[in-house]
């Protein structure tokens, strides 16, 4: 629990320091939705990353991954395809957007 504060504030920090720092505010999304407050990464600061850099990769796969993780297959398809769309040759992205696909009933 003290890493998981330690990290939160490191990021909160990184975006003090610079406001438009888009990995600084992915790497607070990040703690967020891995310190169990899914709702504030997904809704307040997912959002703030994808209005400074619409096609950050890594940002782009965990929103996809947090959507699918809290049911939101249907809402997490676009976002898939926008991350391979970005990325088309990194199988990480493509792996993941199969299973999510796969989850969301979409075999074909």
């Amino acid at each position: 629990m003290v890493f998981t504060r330690a990290v939160q504030a490191a990021a909160e920090k990184s975006v003090a320091l610079d406001p438009k720092n888009v990995d600084g505010y992915f790497a607070l999304a990040q703690m967020q939705t891995d310190a169990g407050d899914r709702q504030s990464g997904l809704i307040e600061t997912y959002p703030r990353v994808f209005a400074l850099d619409p096609d950050h990769p890594e940002a782009l796969l965990g929103y996809c991954i947090n959507l699918a993780t809290l049911g939101y297959l249907k809402q997490a398809l676009p976002v898939c395809d926008h991350v391979v769309a970005a990325e088309p040759f990194v199988d990480n992205f493509q792996i993941t957007t199969a299973r999510i696909l796969f989850g969301a009933g979409q075999t074909e």
